[in-house]
């Protein structure tokens, strides 16, 4: 399956003790490029929770210029 960058899809996150999963968004960060020569993709993990802001955090305040409002499976 190919995808592109910008876009949400859901992703099977393992808990901690790797005893089940999980389905949680995550955003599609990886170049066009990379994901059409690579079997891989790389993602970045979405959150409403933002109790904890790191340096590296990223707010997503423009919902609707964001695009889809549902992840893809």
């Amino acid at each position: 399956m190919m995808y592109q960058r910008g876009e949400v899809v859901a992703v099977p996150y393992p808990f901690t003790d790797l005893t089940a999963l999980k389905t949680r968004p995550a955003v599609v960060i990886s170049t066009d490029v990379y994901n059409a020569t690579h079997l891989d993709v790389i993602l970045a993990p979405l959150t409403t929770r933002m109790s904890i802001v790191r340096a590296y955090d990223y707010a997503l305040t423009d919902w609707a210029a964001a695009g889809r409002q549902q992840a893809r499976s």
